[in-house]
């Protein structure tokens, strides 16, 4: 069993050694969600923006696929599909 103290997630991709979370911020999803990265060692929100605000994630996005082949993780918010680097989002991680 594992347990995290973030709240609001709404998606989980385990990956390796961490876990990425999906989250919402507010109380409505149609509000912008942040994405985490968390391992043993706790929990960190990419950033994104000029602003390098943590709102970089879609709120409703209920859902983390990555793709082996092209190193994508991949999201559904709605009718919109998206992905993007695992890569990159490590890069964007509030350190």
């Amino acid at each position: 069993m594992y347990e995290t103290e973030l709240t609001r997630v709404r998606s989980v991709l385990a990956y390796r050694s961490g876990w990425y979370l999906g989250r919402m911020t507010g109380s409505s999803p149609q509000e912008r969600g942040t994405l985490w990265r968390q391992d043993t060692e706790g929990a960190l929100p990419t950033r994104c923006g000029a602003d390098e605000t943590h709102r970089c994630w879609s709120g409703a996005a209920t859902s983390l696929s990555y793709w082996q082949e092209t190193g994508d993780v991949w999201s559904q918010s709605g009718r919109m599909l998206f992905a993007l680097p695992l890569a990159s989002v490590d890069r964007s991680l509030d350190r």
